[in-house]
């Protein structure tokens, strides 16, 4: 495998699939319902590689790229992040990452559930900061 510069038409591609994330992800929920912080969207950019393998000769991968943001999840250390990034097809890799930088989950997820699953996993983890886990632990929020 071998990165390639992207084409004009790779770079078209990669600005209408994040369109389509952002299209996808606030559908249902607006920025604020995922906790984001103004502005801190981040673009992470589309890669093209050259592939080959003797099954089927030499080909292209293209990968549209995706989007980060920062959110507000009670995290007494500061921020959160989470990302979405096309894996291949209709799957798209979620990530989030706590303050500190550690991962607190990743996943593969399908296009068509964006939204609810990075919705209920930001939830999910912002209730976990702000709730005590277990008698005798202090809300942090």
């Amino acid at each position: 495998m071998v990165r390639e510069p992207l084409t004009p038409e790779e770079r078209a591609r990669h600005e209408r699939g994040l369109e389509r994330i952002r299209q996808r992800l606030f559908r249902r929920y607006q920025p604020a319902d995922y906790f984001i912080v103004p502005n801190s969207e981040r673009v992470i950019a589309a890669s093209a590689e050259s592939c080959w393998n003797a099954a089927c000769g030499r080909y292209r991968v293209f990968r549209i790229g995706g989007l980060s943001y920062a959110a507000d999840c009670c995290d007494k250390d500061g921020l959160s992040r989470f990302s979405l990034s096309h894996f291949e097809d209709q799957r798209f890799s979620f990530w989030l990452t706590a303050a500190r930088g550690h991962t607190v989950t990743s996943l593969v997820v399908q296009f068509r559930e964006l939204d609810e699953i990075v919705y209920g996993r930001l939830c999910s983890f912002r209730r976990a900061n702000r709730a005590p886990a277990y008698v005798g632990k202090k809300p942090t929020g």
